[in-house]
């Protein structure tokens, strides 16, 4: 009698051990979370913490808590600059821009190729 490659042969073992093996372990496969699982309604700054996984629970409020710049309006009001200093950094990080952009078009414009034509070939 032939077989599959994949197929054992009968003789070997009985059917039912070979396929009904209690010793195996069978593990769920846990349902995926989604953004909705995490969201608790009519509050932005909070998360839901499903199936007691603090863990991801944290990330996603680290996540939400980046998207949403709550940390850095939080760093940025930590003290009061006044609003002389802040057009004053502005205005230097405005001329680091303009300098740093000039630069580049000055080496842009020292790359010249030259070319000589002589006797109607380019050298």
């Amino acid at each position: 009698m032939a077989y599959t490659r994949n197929q054992k042969h009968r003789n070997q073992s009985d059917t039912n051990v070979r396929n009904h093996n209690n010793k195996k372990k069978h593990f769920k496969k846990r349902k995926r979370l989604t953004r909705e699982d995490f969201q608790v309604p009519g509050c932005p700054r909070a998360v839901k913490v499903p199936d007691g996984n603090i863990e991801q629970a944290l990330r996603r409020f680290k996540k939400m808590m980046k998207q949403t710049d709550v940390i850095s309006e939080l760093k940025e009001r930590r003290e009061y600059v006044k609003p002389s200093k802040k057009r004053y950094v502005e205005r230097k990080r405005a001329a680091g821009i303009q300098s740093k952009r000039t630069k580049r078009a000055k080496a842009f414009e020292k790359k010249q190729v030259w070319t000589a034509i002589i006797d109607g070939r380019a050298q």
